[in-house]
């Protein structure tokens, strides 16, 4: 049996109250202030708080209220959030051995995985185009998301096809091209960015002239440079690694292109331009997820059914994404006081999810839970989840650092990372 909260903090002092703004004020979690964080416990030792709530702080001495964490005694404490209006409490953590882990990460941005189909750059990879085309070959490449689950029995993952017919006398480079045209014609989602596939090769050659640089806008034919970019018209370049053939109508700082200019709007560096003189003897596309947090396996058919397939970049979901602390807390709000999620009439819980945060999940498993030995019923495992906004400074009374401390002097042992 378990119970999961998520609390998203701000960018504040540690226990700073509604009515100010300086750290320690709050000294009952009711007057924590929007988005601060206190920890709480009731005193069992002195006479200053004997028996009393307070506020365990970062140094500092004890007075009514509060007391410094080095100082305290006592059986439990509980970690608080300030709301706009209220406060939420975690479930009581027991000292010391109450933490049965915890596992902390500074903010880390996802990263979306990169497939290449054919050339990738080292030898002997290859598209495993045949010389000979007949009329009605097919080019496909199939997408599955791996990160996507369905139910009922059913495979996991959404599949994608993306084919084209080929026709008689098509050159590896007009596959090529005619596949991405036909992607781009689609208006579902197929998994992949539009803007970053490319046809890659291993063309080779020299930058634009006079430090040329591009404005790119995707979907154009005809693209301007800062400068002549010394290209002629049929010559075969590359723009930020995806091959093109230049048309007639290319002259001075003008390129017309054989396609539509498929990457992103913005300004490609002389750096990235390509005037190719030696012609590319191998090709192949360059793919990248369409989304954070998906995992695109690739696989092909027909006529390329031997091509090379590379994962050149592994996806990775990162760590404290707005959207990951979002769905944390989606997943808590039944435990938040939102147990019923299907009539709007009920005021649930709100998400506060916005921006980047580090993370901190702490296990809680005091001795007095079930353990889910012979004759217990259940097993009881709390799951506390804490979000700061990420890129603060670690500086002494803020939210995150004070926090930090105060559970590394009550539990010894606490991860690092503000």
């Amino acid at each position: 049996m378990h119970n999961r909260k998520v609390f998203v903090y701000g960018n504040v002092n540690y226990g700073a109250s509604k009515t100010s703004a300086t750290q320690n004020t709050a000294l009952n979690p009711a007057d924590l202030a929007n988005g601060a964080v206190g920890v709480y416990g009731i005193m069992e030792s002195g006479s200053t708080n004997l028996n009393k709530l307070v506020l365990i702080t970062d140094g500092g001495a004890e007075v009514a209220g509060s007391v410094p964490a080095a100082s305290f005694v006592g059986r439990e404490v509980f970690v608080a959030m300030g709301t706009a209006t209220g406060h939420q409490l975690s479930n009581p953590i027991q000292l010391r051995t109450g933490l049965a882990a915890a596992r902390a990460g500074v903010y880390s941005a996802p990263v979306r995985g990169v497939s290449r189909v054919g050339w990738n750059g080292n030898v002997g990879s290859t598209l495993a185009f045949p010389a000979t085309v007949a009329r009605g070959d097919n080019f496909q490449i199939d997408l599955n998301n791996r990160n996507y689950f369905v139910s009922g029995g059913r495979e996991p993952g959404v599949k994608i096809n993306l084919s084209v017919t080929l026709a008689v006398g098509d050159t590896a480079y007009v596959a090529l091209r005619k596949w991405v045209a036909a992607v781009n014609l689609r208006v579902d989602d197929i998994l992949i960015d539009k803007t970053r596939i490319k046809i890659v090769h291993n063309g080779t050659g020299a930058v634009f002239t006079t430090s040329a640089t591009v404005a790119g806008v995707n979907g154009a034919t005809t693209l301007t440079t800062s400068a002549a970019h010394g290209v002629t018209a049929g010559d075969a370049i590359s723009l930020a690694g995806d091959y093109y053939v230049t048309q007639a109508g290319t002259a001075a700082s003008t390129l017309v292109l054989d396609r539509p200019f498929q990457g992103p709007s913005g300004t490609i560096a002389n750096a990235d331009t390509l005037d190719i003189t030696a012609a590319a003897t191998q090709f192949g596309l360059e793919l990248v997820d369409g989304k954070d947090f998906m995992n695109i396996d690739v696989s092909v058919q027909g006529i390329i059914q031997d091509a090379t397939i590379t994962k050149v970049t592994r996806p990775t979901p990162g760590s404290g994404s707005q959207a990951e602390v979002a769905a944390l807390e989606e997943d808590a709000r039944p435990k938040k006081g939102t147990e019923d999620m299907l009539t709007t009439y009920i005021k649930r819980d709100v998400i506060r999810s916005n921006g980047t945060y580090d993370l901190y999940y702490l296990t809680i498993k005091n001795d007095r839970f079930p353990g889910g030995d012979q004759g217990a019923v259940f097993s009881v495992i709390n799951y506390l989840t804490l979000a700061f906004p990420s890129g603060v400074a670690d500086t002494t009374n803020l939210n995150q650092s004070d926090f930090e401390d105060v559970m590394t002097s009550l539990f010894t042992t606490f991860p690092a990372i503000s």
